[in-house]
This record gives structure tokens, sequence and C-alpha cells, in this order.
């Protein structure tokens, strides 16, 4: 693909875990203004390897299947769509009680170690996600904020319906995005990039943007990014809140972005 902002697509149908494992798919990394997100996609199978979660906390969400999580000598049940929230230095293992679990994980790495936060141990289904909208028609649900007890950053579902895009915009904070439904032209800094289920992109903070669905169903998509704070913080070109309820930003959009010398 050559993008600086995305990388292909993963096809979940094939390819997946077999037997008592879990696989590395896809790896990508943005270099924020207060954190490096790192965006794994993960496929497990029966019993999955232990992995260890190193100095800073981390999220998983579940794009398919079902299963459950031990962290420490605590078992969660894991389902389709829902949050997790691992603490710092801890020991995880994920056991799929479909062919198949389809996760994607994000490690935060503060680039303040004053700054790290210490959420505890927690799961977060789908049902128990706030409810929201932004632009464009869109709505989001929320898995992860402060609200559940996880300060760094916001993990939510959002919903792109078709029609019209939603107009030119940035945001404050800096976001990995998978596609887990529908298909879309994604507009970033000059790119048109073509996404589709299993297409992973990052979103750097003040950077102009514009997601158009270009399917006949709704784009969904799951999103994580910092710092913590509402998916309806989106603004126009000039400064202005694209949405009700938010305040102007002064600032303006960020003119340029430079790909890390590890992603070129």
């Amino acid at each position: 693909m050559g993008s600086a902002f995305a990388l292909p697509s993963v096809d979940f149908l094939s390819g997946a875990a077999t037997g008592d494992t879990t696989l590395e798919r896809q790896t990508m990394s943005l270099k924020g203004d207060s954190c490096t997100l790192i965006q794994t996609l993960l496929s497990a199978s029966g019993t999955g390897s232990a992995q260890q979660v190193g100095d800073h906390q981390e999220v998983l969400f579940v794009i398919s299947g079902s299963g459950s999580i031990i962290c420490g000598t605590d078992e969660r049940p894991l389902t389709p769509l829902c949050g997790v929230s691992l603490p710092p230095r801890c020991e995880f293992r994920v056991t799929a009680r479909t062919p198949s679990l389809e996760l994607m994980r994000v490690q935060i790495i503060p680039h303040d170690e004053t700054a790290a936060a210490h959420s505890p141990f927690r799961v977060r289904s789908f049902e128990e996600a706030a409810s929201g909208e932004a632009t464009g028609g869109r709505d989001f649900q929320v898995l992860l904020d402060r609200s559940s007890g996880f300060d760094i950053g916001t993990l939510f579902l959002g919903n792109v319906p078709p029609g019209p895009a939603a107009p030119v915009h940035y945001h404050l904070y800096d976001e990995v995005i998978c596609i887990l439904e529908g298909t879309a032209v994604v507009h970033i800094h000059g790119e048109d990039i073509i996404v589709e289920r299993g297409s992973c992109y990052r979103l750097p903070a003040r950077i102009l943007h514009q997601v158009d669905n270009t399917g006949s169903g709704r784009l969904r998509e799951i999103g994580f990014f910092v710092p913590e704070g509402t998916p309806a913080g989106a603004y126009l070109p000039d400064g202005q809140a694209a949405f009700d309820g938010i305040a102007d930003d002064p600032e303006g959009p960020r003119a340029t972005w430079t790909v890390p010398q590890s992603d070129a």
C-alpha cells in the first residue's frame, strides 16, 4: 500500500490461530504527543499462550469470537465487542471458546513516566457501553474511559452511516483504528486510502482527515485514543468545534506529520 497512515487489511477468515496458540497478525505504531501507541491484531485458539504486559498498561478488544481471559488469578468471560483494561507488569492468557478469537491489543507507552496511569484489570461488555452522537449522523459506544476507571485513554466503537461524508476535520488526540464492518475511503493529509474489514490506520493529533463511507451499510470501527476524552471532539479546519457542546480550538490543525523512522 505504501501509506504513511494505514496497513493492508487482514482477512480474519483465513490464517487464524489453530491448536493452543496466540498469533500476532499485524502491528502498527503511532508516536503521538504524549504517548506511543502500539496496536497489534491477535488471533487466539484453544488455550492461548501466556502474554506479558510490560511497564505500562494496555487494552484489549474482542473483534470476533468468545472465550475467557485470566489475569493473575482472576478469570473473566470475553464476549464479542467487549473491552479489557490490563494493568502494568501482569501476565494474561486468553482461552477461545469458538474456533478462533480475534483481538485488537494496544500498548500505551507514555513519553513522560510521571504521566503513567495504573488502571485495574477490568472487562467491560458492549451492553455496558455508554452511547453518544458525533458529527455527520455518527454515533458511538464508549467501552473504556475515565468513567469506567480508565484515565489515560478512550476505547470506543464508532458507527458511520452511509451517505454524505462528515466535513473534513481533526481531533486533539492521537488515535489507532481497526475497521470491523463496511468499506470506506479515508482521506488523510493528501492520501486517499481504501479501507475494509481488517484494515488498520492511525490518526495523529491535529491531522485533517475525512472518512467517506462508500458502502451501502454502516461502517463500524474500533478506535483507541489518548488523551482520554469524547469521540465527539472534532474540529473544522478553522478550529471551530464541529459538534455542539465542544469548545473551539484556537490552535488549529497541524500542517505536517513525520513518519517515525521505524515505520518508514
